[in-house]
């Protein structure tokens, strides 16, 4: 046998309360408050792990990046080694045909750029992204 009381809380104004309306009303907002607490910290652990996974995967295509530049170069100074080895063998054998076919070959690798492969930017994402890819390290 529950007996509720009206409670006055402002003479001058006549309000009355009912204690238990509010109580209930304080739970309510308070059950909700605990939801939405939790309801940020899941999507802020969500953002988070979303965080954590993109700079991995940046790191990742970073090494790759840097890797294929380093092999790139070494390609390259190899290949600069070659022709001008070739070339000391063209002079060598005082062969001028040999010596301006190195010249030639040694200046187009130098105009060369070891970017140009790199201008397009969705070749290599793409290329980072496929599964079946080879990269020779």
């Amino acid at each position: 046998m529950s007996v509720q009381k009206a409670v006055v809380v402002s003479e001058k104004l006549g309000v009355t309360v009912d204690p238990l309306a509010v109580v209930q009303t304080l739970i309510e907002y308070g059950d909700k408050w605990v939801v939405e607490v939790q309801r940020a910290k899941a999507e802020r652990a969500g953002i988070a792990a979303w965080e954590h996974t993109q700079v991995e995967r940046i790191h990742t295509q970073r090494e790759v990046l840097l890797k294929a530049l380093e092999l790139t170069f070494d390609e390259r100074s190899e290949n600069f080694r070659r022709l001008f080895d070739g070339l000391d063998s063209a002079m060598s054998a005082e062969d001028p045909g040999q010596v301006a076919s190195f010249l030639e070959s040694i200046t187009d690798l130098a105009k060369s750029s070891p970017f140009n492969e790199l201008a397009n930017l969705e070749i290599v994402v793409s290329d980072l992204k496929r599964p079946d890819q080879v990269w020779d390290v």
